[in-house]
């Protein structure tokens, strides 16, 4: 079955399905999306969560052997299957239609994805899914669609707003709703249970406009070295989550994919709506990039979120650092020594 984002919550109440599907180009409504089915899986006794990243190289005999093997910790487990790529190849398709067609009562099943494309909603596998569980598919919020749901962000912490704030916020954070979402959970600390004046907003926005997660984007848009990693080092200092860090960072990366993707450049970056002065610099940091360096910058990526989850080792904020550098299409040896 197809749902909305708006039919979610309600779905779960009464009824929870052996699979989901989420998938979209908008990672904020994704992922939150995506926590409330796993929230509810662990309030319906499936405590363990076995969590998988999937790329064009994963061995899926990893996810066979998860769905059949039994867990020394919970009868019930949620298998979490996040897709770089939403080309799963032969392997792939036939492992989640094996599954999909007998699914286990003590298991179950969800799928984070980029936007899923026509011929991906033709797969056997996906028809499957679509029977058995769920698809959710996430849009990206329409410009005009932003003030309710800013309104709607606000009361969630308990706060109200007048229309001028509303607009300014939105105009601030140029329509990132990760970027919003962040300002208003700021704003709920400072003013809580409070309604929020244009003052209020313009003075949270002018703190946080030098150096929030969507600066350092600008930063590797444009290519210069010492700024990005400064940017990254204030973040660091000002105790800023790294997997906030990461999921801007990914976000642009999957922009670029989706550009690598697209026939004609220039209705491309119009398609997304991408604001006139990022464009040369979207287009100069493409030129730098092939499809095949874009994933692995995005492989990455991945394994960064594996080292926040602390199932990797390693230095989060050092691996960020090259990310974001080699992304830029900086030589690191030459950053130090700029540096």
């Amino acid at each position: 079955m197809k749902l909305s984002l708006q039919q979610l919550s309600s779905h779960l109440r009464q009824n929870f399905l052996p699979a989901y599907l989420v998938a979209g180009d908008e990672p904020l409504l994704v992922q939150e999306a995506a926590d409330v089915i796993r929230l509810t899986a662990q309030k319906n006794g499936y405590e363990e969560c076995l969590r998988f990243t999937v790329d064009n190289n994963f061995d899926w005999s990893l996810f066979r052997e998860a769905i059949m093997g039994m867990s020394l910790f919970s009868d019930r487990q949620i298998i979490v299957l996040r897709f770089l790529s939403n080309k799963l190849g032969d392997v792939g398709g036939k492992a989640l239609q094996a599954y999909l067609e007998q699914p286990s009562p003590d298991k179950k099943l969800l799928l984070i994805a980029n936007k899923l494309d026509a011929a991906a909603q033709k797969t056997l596998w996906f028809k499957t899914l679509n029977r058995v569980g769920a698809f959710l598919p996430i849009w990206p919020l329409p410009l005009a669609q932003m003030p309710g749901w800013i309104q709607q962000r606000l009361q969630s912490v308990r706060l109200s707003a007048d229309p001028a704030a509303v607009s300014l916020l939105a105009e601030l954070t140029e329509g990132n709703l990760f970027a919003t979402a962040q300002m208003i959970e700021r704003l709920g600390l400072l003013y809580p249970q409070g309604r929020l004046t244009i003052e209020h907003v313009r003075e949270v926005g002018a703190d946080n406009a030098r150096f929030n997660v969507f600066d350092l984007v600008d930063k590797i848009l444009q290519r210069d070295p010492l700024p990005i990693l400064h940017a990254l080092t204030v973040l660091r200092e000002q105790a800023v989550e790294p997997v906030l860090v990461l999921w801007a960072i990914t976000r642009e990366l999957r922009e670029l994919i989706k550009l690598k993707h697209t026939q004609g450049l220039s209705q491309g970056l119009n398609t997304q709506n991408l604001w006139n002065k990022r464009q040369p610099l979207m287009v100069r940091l493409l030129s730098l990039h092939s499809e095949k360096t874009l994933y692995a910058l995005l492989q990455r990526a991945a394994r960064i979120d594996l080292l926040i989850k602390g199932m990797a080792v390693g230095s989060v904020w050092d691996e960020l650092s090259s990310l974001v550098l080699s992304m830029a299409g900086i030589d690191i040896g030459a950053a130090n020594d700029r540096a």
